[in-house]
């Protein structure tokens, strides 16, 4: 519901019949209702985003297959362009110490492409900056948009996109 609707869009009764259930039970299991709700899915968003793509970008390996391994995971947990970023919905909605968490990890991911793309780069850092902000950029955009248009394919050529330039990166 909270990827349907955002945030601030999704009621608890929206909630409740999402889930099946009734707002006592959703306040019996979550007694800071939805705020409480939205922090429980953001802590499973993210290490599910850590665990498919950016723990990926993690040695050993060369920077050039962490990469490609990234976007291999990227696409698993956007179900290849078919569903939101609940990190990035909540990162721009929710309140409080949650926007600020969902904020923390995308500023962390950042940093964890940047430093893959460092050693792909060999240590020229503001450009392996650069390109880290790049891609995330284009990626998220291009989910954003394939996801609200119901095409795909705009992400998954996102993607080619950026295994060809990374090819291109590490080609003598």
């Amino acid at each position: 519901m909270f990827l349907q609707r955002g945030y601030d869009g999704a009621t608890l009764a929206q909630l409740a019949e999402a889930t099946s259930l009734s707002k006592a039970s959703l306040y019996h299991h979550y007694p800071g209702g939805k705020a409480e709700m939205a922090g429980t899915l953001l802590r499973n968003a993210c290490s599910r985003a850590q665990q498919l793509a950016y723990d990926k970008l993690q040695p050993p390996g060369e920077a050039a297959e962490q990469l490609m391994a990234f976007l291999d995971g990227f696409e698993r947990y956007t179900e290849r362009g078919t569903q939101h970023c609940l990190v990035c919905v909540l990162a721009q909605a929710a309140e409080g110490q949650h926007a600020e968490d969902a904020r923390r990890a995308l500023a962390d991911w950042r940093e964890q492409v940047t430093t893959a793309y460092d050693g792909l780069l060999n240590g020229r850092s503001k450009r392996a900056a650069r390109l880290a902000e790049q891609m995330l950029a284009e990626l998220y955009g291009a989910l954003l948009t394939a996801v609200t248009l119901r095409e795909p394919r705009l992400l998954r050529r996102a993607v080619k996109r950026w295994r060809k330039a990374i090819g291109s990166a590490i080609q003598p």
